[in-house]
């Protein structure tokens, strides 16, 4: 920046500034996206999760109970 004046330097660096925060601003929605697609993952695997040990239990029951009473499952 050598050579150029005083009026020039000063414009240039309020549009570096400004550059500056505008990749601030994007890292920050980057980062807050991440965040939200890690928590939507995380929420459907505990989903999935809770899901198929409530049908296996489930499952774990109805037989409990069919062996209990003795029924076959041809009856039901």
């Amino acid at each position: 920046m050598v050579g150029y004046s005083q009026d020039v330097r000063h414009r240039i660096d309020q549009l570096d500034a400004a550059g500056n925060c505008t990749a601030a601003i994007g890292k920050g929605f980057a980062i807050g996206s991440a965040a939200l697609v890690a928590f939507s993952l995380y929420g459907a695997l505990l989903l999935g999760h809770l899901t198929l040990s409530i049908n296996i239990h489930q499952q774990i029951q109805e037989s409990i109970l069919l062996q209990y009473f003795q029924v076959s499952q041809l009856e039901l």
